[in-house]
């Protein structure tokens, strides 16, 4: 398994106990969605390497795990700090008013209420209260807010987001900067 075929699930964070428990954090909307998991990836220096799931139970907003093979603290401490992951497959599908961060760079951003382009997404920005858009359209950066109320069409084949941009966002971007307020 890749790297590049799998999306990052979340985090061992700690051994648990002497007996060879991990802590897990999933960095995921639901982390419940995956408390019936089998196993995952754990990334290594050598490369990503499986790990099955003998038993795990919630633990605060974590889970507490023992994994095969992982049998003593000193065998949980060297997985500590690991990253987790599972193959993009195994990823809900999702309805077409939502979409991962991991599938849109590349895509071609409409604003619904102009029908005009705001470029092509280049990268997701998870940064302050929000996630950015980060798009090039004709040579500029154009930062797009992505806030939950904001209304969202996917079309996956198409390879486009359409979406309600706050007026006048692109104008910022487009229009040529008008004369300086400085006065000497």
């Amino acid at each position: 398994m890749q790297i590049e075929d799998c999306f990052q699930l979340g985090k061992i964070t700690k051994p648990h106990s002497y007996k060879g428990e991990v802590v897990v954090w999933f960095d995921v909307d639901e982390p419940d969605q995956y408390a019936q998991i089998d196993g995952f990836f754990v990334a290594t220096a050598e490369g990503l390497v499986p790990f099955f799931i003998e038993s795990m139970r919630p633990h605060q907003d974590r889970f507490v795990a023992r994994l095969e093979g992982v049998a003593d603290e000193a065998a949980a401490l060297a997985l500590a700090g690991a990253d987790l992951y599972l193959p993009l497959s195994a990823l809900p599908e999702l309805d077409d008013a939502h979409f991962y961060f991991h599938e849109v760079p590349g895509w071609e951003v409409w604003d619904l209420a102009s029908s005009r382009s705001a470029g092509q997404i280049q990268r997701v920005v998870e940064h302050g209260p929000y996630p950015l858009l980060e798009t090039q359209l004709n040579g500029q950066v154009v930062l797009i807010p992505l806030p939950d109320h904001l209304q969202v069409h996917v079309d996956r084949k198409a390879q486009r987001l359409s979406l309600e941009l706050p007026e006048g966002l692109l104008d910022v971007y487009l229009e040529p900067a008008g004369p300086s307020d400085d006065a000497d």
